[in-house]
């Protein structure tokens, strides 16, 4: 990272406070366990997207998030995630 002159290098110090007083980290970590799985059946790990989405076909009803590898056909369940 390159910080210019006087202002950016007071700007930055400023955004490493923010990190260490807001908790950035902690809450970036909190958000990819929330919106982080992994694959029962391939193990990858995936980000949650709308279009992963798995419904039933016959009520309608969530029943999980299709891995994005084509070939896989794993279905993860946010309950599976966090009993790991």
């Amino acid at each position: 990272m390159f910080v210019r002159v006087e202002t950016g290098i007071r700007r930055f110090e400023a955004m490493v406070e923010a990190v260490d007083r807001d908790d950035i980290w902690g809450r970036m970590a909190k958000l990819q366990r929330r919106y982080e799985l992994r694959c029962p059946k391939c193990e990858k790990k995936f980000w949650l997207t709308p279009e992963l989405i798995k419904t039933s076909w016959v009520n309608g009803t969530f029943e999980g998030y299709r891995c994005p590898d084509a070939n896989c056909g794993g279905i993860a369940k946010e309950e599976e995630e966090e009993a790991a």
